[in-house]
């Protein structure tokens, strides 16, 4: 088959470590051009011979295979090289002889001609014999921190020779020496702890009974050193989670180059594609109850995908917080927070799509989120097996919720067929309960309805401003003299 030999060249490169270089396969590299001539005169061939009645399919299938050799050999190439750059600046313009040896010659004198470049760079900079950039690139740490003890730990000898006696819940400075391994092994804490309290204040849900707890959203208010933190690491963490493409593709709540009109594209998009093929397109909107209050095992997977001390940073953030309520002008005791993280935070829309990368996918089916909406789409020509495809991922996903104790409110879930035919698909079911079907369903903001028309979304926008046009109208029928662009 087409390619085969330069995925295995990137395979090489995959199996190795990123601290090396393997050996150069110039008889790979050769074979990939090869065959990239061999099609490039399998096409002119067919040019010359077939004019009348041309193979379009075979042209083009040679084509597309030529661009992905062309590609995947560059990306072979600049990997290598991003490498071999790394090493200079981490080891020197010096390599060793394990890595020399597997270098061609010329990565060897692409190497030897960025190290005089960099060098003849850095004597540029400063005064006389210029700035060695290769030294010191880490910046230098504070060298105090500020930590919390957690338990009672007993004596701490300090480097001046004093003794300090670590009591559960007392602060103290420490220098970053003594303290990140006390803080690895969670004797210590490193987030201060006037940063981890929040007041709540209940805001009334719409349309819900004011007699009822459930009927209130509690909104945290954080202090504003805590949110700038927390601001700064999740800066960090998305960072990192780019890097190691930690997060799901079908992911597009609070990601970079992703955002809630690219999903509604998404998603419109591929509803707009089953109707002009004629298939069958049943999607589920779940709806995901108390979503942040059931982020209860996020550390253990926030471990295995940021390094120790991000790590530990949010251990230290999520646990031993603690809250007030706020009545209008009256505050209740503190309470500690048992379970979830608090509404408000800027850093925990982000734990919660952590905590959700696992989510079942399937073949047949389509996953699409945006933080804690999540949608579910099959399509298929014959509606019975769409309903199948669609069945099959919601029992996974069952499995999945109750597994982390995610709750899913199954009735006020929808489930919609996007047909221009008559015949709806068949009813499916989440943790045994049959979702309700109905002919629109609302996804970020948007009323899709079973035909795409648009209509009952633009319906229903036309209601909303004239409620609001009825609500100044009094202004402008006043005899006040006001100007409608001050309006």
């Amino acid at each position: 088959m087409y390619c085969d030999k330069v995925i295995e060249l990137l395979k090489e490169l995959e199996r190795s470590r990123e601290d090396t270089i393997p050996p150069y396969n110039n008889d790979g590299i050769n074979q990939v051009l090869s065959e990239m001539n061999t099609l490039d005169a399998e096409i002119i061939d067919f040019l010359r011979k077939q004019k009348d009645n041309l193979p379009l399919d075979a042209i083009r299938l040679r084509r597309a295979a030529i661009e992905r050799n062309k590609r995947c050999l560059l990306t072979y190439i600049w990997t290598r090289i991003q490498r071999l750059k790394k090493m200079r600046w981490e080891i020197g313009a010096i390599l060793p002889s394990d890595v020399r040896q597997n270098l061609s010659q010329s990565e060897i004198e692409w190497f030897n001609n960025y190290c005089k470049s960099l060098v003849s760079y850095m004597k540029t900079i400063g005064p006389d014999t210029g700035l060695n950039l290769t030294q010191d690139t880490k910046p230098l740490k504070s060298l105090y921190t500020e930590v919390r003890s957690l338990v009672d730990a007993g004596k701490l000898e300090l480097e001046s020779g004093e003794v300090l006696i670590l009591r559960k819940n007392s602060q103290y400075m420490l220098s970053r020496s003594q303290a990140e391994p006390l803080i690895r092994q969670g004797v210590l804490e490193q987030f201060p702890s006037t940063w981890k309290s929040a007041v709540n204040i209940p805001i009334l849900k719409p349309s819900k009974p004011p007699d009822k707890a459930d009927s209130y959203r509690p909104i945290s208010l954080l202090p504003v050193l805590g949110k700038i933190l927390e601001k700064l690491l999740l800066k960090r963490l998305l960072k990192i989670s780019n890097e190691q493409n930690a997060l799901p593709d079908f992911q597009f709540g609070f990601c970079p180059k992703h955002a809630t009109f690219h999903q509604l594209h998404r998603v419109v998009d591929l509803i707009a594609s089953s109707l002009e093929t004629k298939k069958y397109f049943s999607a589920v909107f779940l709806d995901v109850s108390q979503a942040f209050d059931s982020v209860w095992h996020v550390l253990y997977k926030l471990k295995e995908i940021y390094p120790a001390p991000y790590y530990l940073l949010l251990k230290s953030y999520i646990e031993n917080r603690f809250f007030n309520v706020k009545i209008e002008s009256t505050f209740s005791d503190s309470y500690d927070v048992l379970v979830g993280v608090p509404q408000g935070s800027d850093i925990v829309p982000f734990l919660y799509i952590s905590f959700t990368v696992d989510i079942p996918t399937t073949e047949n089916s389509t996953v699409g989120t945006y933080a804690d909406d999540t949608a579910i789409f099959a399509a298929d020509s014959d509606p019975d097996i769409c309903s199948h495809h669609l069945q099959n991922h919601l029992n996974m996903l069952s499995k999945w919720c109750n597994t982390w104790k995610i709750k899913v409110n199954e009735f006020k879930s929808t489930h919609i067929t996007f047909t221009l035919r008559p015949k709806d698909c068949l009813e499916v079911s989440f943790n045994n309960s049959v979702i309700p079907q109905s002919r629109e369903a609302k996804y970020l903001g948007l009323l899709l309805d079973r035909r795409l028309t648009s209509g009952p979304h633009i319906k229903n926008k036309r209601k909303q401003l004239n409620s609001h046009l009825h609500l100044i109208r009094p202004l402008l029928k006043s005899n006040m003299n006001l100007s409608y662009r001050l309006l």
